[in-house]
């Protein structure tokens, strides 16, 4: 009898204490904060070639959404041409994929270049892709006198630029999402 009444009142105490179980605890932003709290040397070469990576991860990705927005509004006859792909608010993904790196994603069209304001590297990258004097081809930079990574990459249809896609990394969120694997494995 007596055993019984103390295994009773530890089972009654043992279950009071409900405390412990009631927090929700974010797995993710425990490792992130574990991560974030381990130094890394991550020189400026590593941080602009895993920018160049996400970036055309990011483009490529967006290249094929606005491929499949553009054809939809060609066949509804939301706009005429192409080329007027800046007249399309939301394409599918980019939202989510801004979210993930924390980056900003723009899609500039040469036709409304002058509507959107543009950093002077972004400007000289849509004149050289406007007039094709100079490569055509994927450029990062990192931005003077500002804490951030630009990445850009053109857009084409029928293989003719009609625009750019300029995805602004920030560099401090780029190096807490920095990870070495991704430039092993090439992801």
């Amino acid at each position: 009898m007596r055993t019984f009444v103390i295994s009773l009142a530890i089972l009654l105490v043992g279950g009071a204490c409900t405390d412990l179980d009631d927090r929700a605890i974010d797995s993710k932003q425990v490792t992130q904060a574990i991560k974030d709290r381990k130094p890394q040397r991550i020189t400026e070469k590593l941080l602009l070639d895993w920018v160049s990576l996400k970036g055309q991860l990011i483009a490529r990705i967006g290249q094929k959404n606005l491929f499949r927005a553009v054809n939809q509004a060609l066949s509804t006859q939301k706009i005429k041409t192409p080329a007027e792909f800046y007249k399309l608010e939301k394409i599918a993904g980019l939202d989510s994929l801004a979210q993930v790196y924390r980056v900003k994603i723009q899609k500039i069209a040469f036709d409304n270049a002058s509507d959107i304001e543009l950093s002077s590297e972004e400007k000289q990258l849509l004149k050289t892709y406007e007039t094709g004097e100079g490569e055509i081809s994927t450029q990062v930079k990192a931005l003077p006198k500002t804490n951030q990574i630009l990445f850009v990459e053109p857009i084409f249809f029928d293989n003719a630029p009609v625009g750019m896609w300029s995805i602004l990394f920030d560099r401090d969120q780029a190096r807490r999402l920095y990870d070495y694997k991704d430039l092993k494995l090439g992801r």
